[in-house]
Order: structure tokens, then sequence, then C-alpha cells
């Protein structure tokens, strides 16, 4: 990525450009994750302007570093998931799973749901709703009136004045065909 500008730049705008970039007129493709937040910086300066698709490239790098920052520091934990409570995967599909005659890996439905619940009721929380609907409070209602802005105003406006004269004209137009 790289960068022009013809004319003297105000103190403040040579002072963010010199802070992220030094005295070098492009950014080099590992030091594009920085840019994002150049992007944000820049985003309150009179003279410069970033145009939309120069944007996405240092986004996506940037959002790429960070998941792989992330998925070096998290993993899940598999620990509560009992592999002893299903038994081989084979296994268990076949107490549960009703497989299509013509395509062996396809699933058409399933049996035996209460005792894959039964089995289920150790590691997972399921809560019906036919069953805790009793338990559960009232719907309510909280209308928050909003007021509209300007434009809406507008737009509001305009849309009712369209409306009232489409409205005259079937009036008219049915008034003038019963007579």
């Amino acid at each position: 990525m790289s960068w022009h500008y013809p004319h003297k730049l105000p103190l403040e705008e040579q002072l963010l450009i010199s802070r992220y970039f030094r005295k070098s007129g492009f950014i080099e493709n590992e030091k594009i994750t920085s840019f994002p937040a150049f992007i944000r910086e820049a985003a309150n300066c009179k003279f410069i302007c970033i145009r939309p698709e120069v944007r996405e490239k240092p986004e996506a790098a940037f959002e790429q570093e960070m998941l792989g920052k992330l998925s070096g520091t998290y993993q899940p934990d598999l620990n509560v998931i009992k592999a002893e409570l299903f038994g081989p995967l084979r296994e268990s599909s076949c107490q549960h799973c009703l497989f299509d005659p013509e395509r062996h890996n396809q699933i058409n439905g399933n049996y035996n749901l209460k005792n894959l619940n039964k089995k289920l009721d150790e590691v997972l929380i399921r809560r019906e709703k036919r069953k805790v609907l009793d338990q559960l409070p009232n719907l309510q209602q909280t209308d928050i009136p909003v007021g509209l802005s300007p434009l809406q105003t507008d737009y509001h406006a305009a849309y009712t004045k369209g409306l009232a004269q489409i409205l005259r004209k079937n009036s008219l137009h049915l008034m003038t065909s019963s007579a």
C-alpha cells in the first residue's frame, strides 16, 4: 500500500503519518496490520482521506492475525464430553438414527429419543418450553416512544403526502365510476 500527498500537510497530520510509517511512502505487507489503528486516528484529520477499498485489505489482515492469536491461546475443554456415555459412534448411531436405505450416510430421522435424552441429562441442560411454560414470567410489552430525526420527518411527510394523493385519486375514481 502506498500514498501520496501533493501539498504540505498540517503538523498534526504529519506527526500522525511519521508516528506510524516514519519516512516511508508505503506499507510493507507484514506491517499492514497496524494500518487499522492509523485509519481510526486519521478519521479526524481533514487532509487524510482513505478510500473504502484501501481499508478492506488491512482490516482483513488484522482479523486474520487476531484469529491466529486467539486460536493459539484458546483450547476448548473437551473433558466435559464423556466418550463412554454413548459408546462407539457406530453403535450409538444405530441405536438412535434412521438411515436412508439407498444412501447409507444419509440420516432420515431418529428414534429411541427418551433413551438418548436420559443419557444426555448428565451433561446437557435442556429445557423444553412446554415443560417450563408455567415457570416463566408473564410476557410484558413496553412501548418506548422515539422521536424522528429531521430527515426521517421529511421522509414520513413525503410518504404521507404521496399516499394521500393516491387515496384521493382512488376515491375520485370510485365516485365517478359509480355515478
